[in-house]
């Protein structure tokens, strides 16, 4: 549940060139509970000494100071040689409220410039402006209005004080006592979901549909879902066998692996909003909240899981390369969880390219949101396609010597292992057994990650 206590949000930034922004982020303060204050009730460029000192109580009345950063650093005060906004920020830093930054994306702070719906003034001071607010926290980046709203909404129901490690929009010795708890629910371990798989024959028509359950749970952070999936304990062959189409020798030899252990894994890559709600920034290409979270590096996906972990009190990580495969299979021996092709219909994938005697389809060259194609019979989905999925595992060209219990191969060199294939890959980059590698610092719109935890 959350505190009933009303917390007083001033809202600060410049005036004709965020209307829009400063709406949105009003919005979601009420829809939060909470209330705004501050509202440039001043015309710019009027504001006296004597309407300074009345923000300036406004300010000390409020709970919260919330910064829009757009593109413009505002109208100047003549004696300081800053702008409003620039000595609003101050005074409330100086005072010790919780602060609050969004600040505009660099990437759309040139396009609002170039297509002349701001027109830039003092890009010097701006420039300092912004390192000042970005310095001593993290602050959340935004393109548009969507994102403010999320952005605010999720902020002002975080509870900062039970979270001190979470000192991305307050600073951490400045943290208040009096913020709402967050959203923070759990689906009952053990809950079933209900979900269709399909099976097609050699040239990619559907020919069986056949119901199945999964055990799931749903962590929630900050009011975005983490599916996850119940994967249980088993035995399968991992690779390929070397009469398989488009067989690679790193798929080779073939092995057998138990898995001794069931495991949970998301039902779907990492969307970017949940990315967002952990993270506080979107480094996708291809925007959506719906859609995978892309261009994440190896190193990146496994701070994303160490942050997901310490809000959650649970261990988050990224899955071994043979957790992976197992669970991609899900109990099948053909190229493809569908069986002996694939088509677009089932996956995305580049589309011009085909496998065995399967069709051509569409190729989308984008990334789509997860969750609209056929799971495999664990209840998993876009295992194949959409984007390549980062594994714990260092790689090697070959299986020889890999364990067989399941767990990361550690000894490898540093380049990871990439599995899934992405809508960049042809049809055979999606096979099930089909792996890759990439420097662990590397960072492109077609890959990103899932993540697993033990029961």
């Amino acid at each position: 549940m959350f505190d009933k206590r009303k917390l007083q949000v001033f809202v600060s930034s410049t005036y004709e060139d965020l209307k829009d922004e400063r709406q949105a982020a009003v919005e979601s303060i009420l829809a939060a509970g909470h209330i705004p204050a501050g509202m440039e009730l001043f015309a710019a460029g009027d504001k006296s000494q004597s309407q300074m000192r009345i923000i300036e109580r406004w300010i000390d009345e409020s709970d919260v100071y919330l910064l829009i950063l757009g593109a413009r650093y505002g109208s100047i005060e003549p004696e300081s040689g800053k702008s409003y906004t620039h000595l609003e920020y101050e005074y409330a830093s100086k005072h010790k409220k919780a602060l609050f930054v969004c600040v505009i994306d660099d990437k759309e702070r040139k396009i609002r410039i170039k297509n002349g719906s701001v027109v830039e003034d003092y890009p010097d001071k701006l420039s300092k402006f912004r390192k000042l607010v970005c310095s001593n926290m993290v602050v959340k980046f935004w393109r548009n209005t969507d994102k403010i709203q999320l952005t605010v909404f999720q902020s002002m129901t975080m509870d900062f004080s039970k979270r001190p490690e979470l000192i991305g929009w307050v600073r951490s010795d400045d943290i208040p006592d009096r913020f709402p708890k967050p959203v923070r629910s759990e689906v009952k371990i053990g809950e079933e979901f209900s979900f269709e798989v399909v099976k097609v024959d050699a040239r990619g028509k559907i020919y069986e549909r056949l119901k199945h359950t999964a055990r799931q749970r749903i962590e929630n952070a900050y009011g975005v879902n983490l599916e996850m999936v119940y994967v249980p304990a088993g035995e399968f062959v991992m690779g390929s066998p070397e009469d398989e189409e488009e067989h690679h020798n790193s798929e080779s030899p073939q092995h057998k692996v138990t898995i001794k252990q069931p495991f949970y894994m998301g039902k779907y890559p990492i969307t970017q909003a949940l990315w967002m709600a952990v993270m506080g920034t979107n480094p996708s290409n291809f925007e959506g909240d719906k859609r995978p979270v892309e261009q994440v590096s190896w190193d990146g996906a496994v701070k994303f899981c160490e942050k997901l972990s310490k809000l959650t009190n649970k261990t988050y990580r990224l899955p071994s390369e043979a957790e992976w495969e197992y669970a991609c299979r899900a109990g099948t021996t053909t190229p493809f969880y569908f069986g002996e092709t694939i088509t677009t219909d089932l996956s995305n994938y580049d589309g011009d390219s085909t496998y065995g005697s399967g069709p051509k389809g569409k190729c989308r060259k984008q990334t789509t949101e997860v969750g609209i194609f056929p799971p495999n019979a664990f209840g998993l989905y876009d295992m194949p396609g959409n984007v390549l999925e980062w594994c714990a595992d260092g790689w090697h060209d070959n299986y020889k010597n890999a364990p067989t219990d399941g767990t990361v191969w550690k000894k490898g060199n540093k380049n990871r292992v990439l599995r899934g294939g992405s809508w960049t890959c042809d049809s055979t980059n999606v096979r099930s057994a089909n792996r890759g590698w990439l420097k662990l610092t590397k960072r492109y719109n077609y890959i990103g990650f899932r993540v697993v935890r033990m029961l």
